[in-house]
């Protein structure tokens, strides 16, 4: 007999209060030194403010032995922009540490980005509080933190800090605050107060004719199966083709968009055993002709250049944690995702990793292109440069992918074309398919 969303999360509040016994001990501060901000009593109920009081590693550059990340070959460039993106926070405000270390990677690249050009914004891709008790209300020991105004109010506050101005759009848990909100509308109110938004969706131009476009889920309560599918509600979906109808990719617009859960089509590495058969794995999963709108969309609409998502908690170092236009011709047939680089996001603290990674995402770019960079948080802040996508017009652009998979032994670079008449030329190698010369030896899916 199937039960109800709801009483679903009743149970599931009842086992992850049990759970929650098991934390450790309220830790002395929440954040690294930066600038200082308090929290709200209601977010911690053990300590009415905190601040950024512990050690940070402070250095001039955020270097990698085979990528040197700099801003300044943007510098004087008004089309140059820098975005930073983190995955699922779920912040449990007992255990701060890692939010702390993550921040301090970020920093001295917004800082330095600031002074280059000036176009920086943080995203954040949802899921902002733990799904337990976090000892954050005596008053009721069984509430889950996850969605409360407690959580949001520190999320806001944490995301805040970073001192660029900042995005965020609704996760499956971001209106779970169940004992505190009867609906999903007076969650979803709170959520929108407490970040500034005046909707769940969001639009910025961080540089000229180049948008970040991000919707967010509405629905837990009110779900017509489970209560951790990502619904983009029909407002919403309205509201981002009409968008993409008005920014079009032949007078110059390039969109990258950001949404909780990636689209169905992404190619991306997915959860079979957990969110496929939960049906909770993709966009509007339970719904088949709205599934399908977002990649029909992405097919559509060649301004859509990347599109990031988290939800599945897992690292940046797959060979699924991107996906390109096209696929070498030998992995099957041609995929058709427009012009659209897919990027799964990893998370920042390691207690809520899948596969033990740490991980966020970089976004920088100026007219000429972009590149989808890697912040590894368990390695004080590398930085690895995983693809470059160069425009050749408004509607073709030419990729290299270049993770850096020597551990997992997947993938050394692979390069692809792509075409307004979707006619696309993948040039692909795997180890040792590269000539002597170091130049790839590339096969070719047209003629």
């Amino acid at each position: 007999m199937r039960r109800s969303a709801k009483e679903v999360a009743a149970t599931c509040a009842l086992l992850l209060a049990a759970a929650s016994l098991l934390a450790g001990p309220l830790p002395s501060d929440a954040f690294a030194s930066g600038p200082a901000f308090s929290v709200s009593s209601r977010a911690v109920a053990a300590s009415s403010t905190r601040a950024f009081a512990k050690k940070e590693k402070k250095s001039e550059k955020v270097s990698d032995p085979g990528y040197e990340f700099r801003n300044e070959k943007y510098a004087d460039d008004p089309s140059a922009f820098v975005v930073g993106i983190v995955g699922d926070l779920h912040i449990d405000p007992r255990k701060m540490d890692d939010y702390a270390t993550g921040r301090s990677h970020l920093l001295p690249i917004f800082e330095e980005a600031k002074d280059t050009h000036g176009n920086v914004a943080l995203c954040s891709l949802g899921d902002l509080g733990e799904s337990k008790n976090c000892d954050h209300n005596p008053a009721n020991p069984s509430e889950l933190y996850a969605g409360t105004t407690a959580c949001h109010e520190l999320a806001a506050e944490y995301l805040g800090s970073f001192g660029v101005p900042y995005e965020v759009i609704g996760g499956n848990h971001d209106i779970e605050g169940i004992d505190e909100f009867q609906t999903d509308e007076a969650n979803l109110e709170v959520f929108k107060k407490c970040h500034g938004k005046p909707t769940a969706h969001f639009s910025r131009e961080i540089a000229e004719k180049t948008f970040l476009v991000g919707m967010g889920s509405t629905v837990f309560r009110s779900a017509k199966y489970t209560s951790h599918e990502v619904t983009i509600d029909e407002e919403q979906l309205k509201w981002f083709e009409q968008f993409l109808i008005d920014h079009p990719a032949d007078q110059g617009y390039k969109i990258f968009v950001f949404t909780h859960a990636p689209p169905n089509g992404s190619g991306l590495r997915i959860l079979q055993e957990n969110h496929v058969v939960n049906g909770c794995c993709w966009l509007n999963h339970s719904d088949e002709l709205q599934c399908r709108k977002f990649i029909e969309l992405v097919r559509e609409h060649r301004s859509i250049k990347g599109w990031f998502s988290g939800h599945f908690h897992l690292g940046q170092d797959y060979q699924d944690s991107m996906s390109f236009p096209t696929i070498d011709p030998s992995e099957g047939p041609y995929p058709n995702r427009g012009s659209c680089v897919f990027a799964q996001t990893s998370v920042m603290r390691g207690g809520t990793s899948r596969d033990g990674r740490q991980q966020s995402r970089l976004l920088r770019g100026n007219k000429d292109g972009f590149e989808i960079l890697t912040i590894d948080h368990q390695q004080d802040g590398k930085v690895r440069l995983d693809a470059t996508i160069t425009f050749r017009d408004d509607t073709h652009e030419v990729g290299t992918g270049s993770h850096q998979l020597e551990a997992l032994g997947i993938l050394s670079q692979s390069h692809f074309q792509s075409s307004s008449n979707f006619c696309c030329c993948i040039f692909y190698s795997l180890p040792g398919e590269i000539n002597s010369d170091r130049s790839l030896r590339s096969r070719r899916c047209c003629p």
